[in-house]
């Protein structure tokens, strides 16, 4: 089931690494840099605040206008995203793509999908003959590429397998953590991984430190899944959400543990 919504934004880059690709990274023609955008997962938890997001989707939810949304969504010069997963069902109980990868993938591709996030529950399919995710996740990249249309392959398996290891021959972007959760010790926990993890990114593939699920959380690179609160973009720090032309810093060993980060008055202050 296409459930979940992204919008992403076109974000130029400049050297965002200076080292040579790994021989066996995705080469899919997308994931050059990482992506950046907005998620409807948080908003669409709460019914109170997902009204207008769930009535835009639903003017589009007929065949024809599928299409127009990939349209309309690319006429705003942003590009389209939608979930999925790899086993029977996704999280929420919807279908997940098990058995119909291409047909999904195909269906994607019609739709002027830019992005696909592949979650993992449900996989009980796989895992009961043995199978883990590095044997099950390329199902879906290769039915992707099999579309000739270049679609950011964004694999959601909570860091399981070590994915940080052979992600990049399978996808753009890969969940190092589980689940982030909306308080700061989760983004210190997600952050003292990702300093560890650091040699695993380069340009076409990229460690997922999940989504931004609150404003205070904007020190985390990725997607944004939840609106600004009113008035905070004429704040101090609402230009750390419009997208750069600067080069990107890179989580490293030279970091200081993120536990002696300090918050001011124009955001947090990370020591190197």
């Amino acid at each position: 089931m296409l459930k979940q919504l992204f919008v992403l934004l076109p974000v130029v880059v400049s050297g965002v690494s200076c080292r040579t690709l790994p021989e066996k990274r995705l080469n899919n023609g997308v994931g050059r840099t990482p992506a950046l955008g907005w998620n409807s997962w948080v908003p669409s938890s709460f019914k109170s605040s997902h009204q207008g997001a769930r009535t835009w989707a639903d003017q589009h939810a007929a065949e024809p206008g599928r299409v127009q949304c990939g349209r309309d969504v690319h006429n705003l010069g942003l590009k389209l995203g939608l979930y999925g997963d790899a086993g029977t069902q996704t999280c929420s109980g919807f279908p997940g793509s098990y058995g119909n990868e291409q047909k999904d993938a195909d269906t994607l591709a019609a739709w002027g999908v830019d992005y696909w996030k592949f979650d993992n529950c449900k996989t009980e399919v796989y895992t009961s003959k043995g199978m883990k995710s590095p044997q099950y996740y390329p199902i879906m990249r290769d039915a992707l590429q099999r579309t000739g249309k270049p679609i950011f392959f964004s694999m959601c398996q909570w860091g399981q397998d070590n994915v940080w290891e052979w992600g990049a021959s399978v996808g753009n972007s890969w969940r190092i953590p589980g689940d982030i959760t909306n308080n700061w010790g989760s983004v210190v926990s997600i952050a003292a991984q990702a300093a560890t993890l650091s040699q695993y990114a380069a340009p076409s593939g990229f460690n997922d430190l999940d989504m931004m699920v609150s404003v205070s959380q904007l020190c985390i690179p990725g997607l944004l899944g939840k609106g600004l609160p009113h008035g905070y973009r004429n704040s101090a720090t609402a230009d750390s959400t419009r997208p750069r032309s600067e080069p990107i810093s890179v989580y490293g060993p030279s970091w200081s543990h993120p536990s002696s980060w300090a918050r001011t008055s124009r955001g947090w202050n990370l020591p190197r």
